[in-house]
């Protein structure tokens, strides 16, 4: 993953990126995009989500998104939730939810404002489209 930006390819050239005074970068392209532009496979970093700039919901351009998924935080550890396909929502029945560990969520131009609250603080909050908010 280190070295993928010194590999040829037809999106980023690095000596182009380093050699401009305007402050091009490599990470408007993300590694994880590198990865896929490259042919990996990106399953083995499942944990890292690079967040759709043009997308509303939270979701992942290359990755399974879930209708119903959300991200948070709890007691310093990144997770998604999201409900199991097929399970049944809106019923009596309780629809099985999977919890996932997250390494990192990068959130590219979404103009968050920052969190009215403590995030070293508080024992957990939501990641949202609109911004971050406590759990209580």
């Amino acid at each position: 993953m280190n070295t993928l930006y010194l590999q040829a390819g037809p999106h980023v050239d690095y000596r182009k990126v380093f050699a401009d005074p305007g402050g091009i970068c490599l990470r408007r392209v993300g590694r994880g995009n590198l990865a896929y532009l490259r042919g990996l496979k990106r399953k083995w970093i499942r944990n890292f989500w690079e967040m759709d700039p043009v997308s509303f919901r939270l979701r992942d351009p290359i990755q399974e998104n879930f209708r119903r998924q959300l991200f948070h935080c709890q007691d310093g550890h990144l997770y998604r939730e999201y409900v199991q396909p097929g399970s049944r929502v809106g019923s009596y029945d309780y629809p099985v939810t999977v919890q996932e560990d997250l390494m990192l969520i990068h959130l590219p131009q979404r103009g968050l404002a920052a969190p009215g609250f403590d995030m070293a603080e508080v024992r957990g909050f939501y990641v949202t489209p609109r911004g971050f908010v406590q759990k209580s």
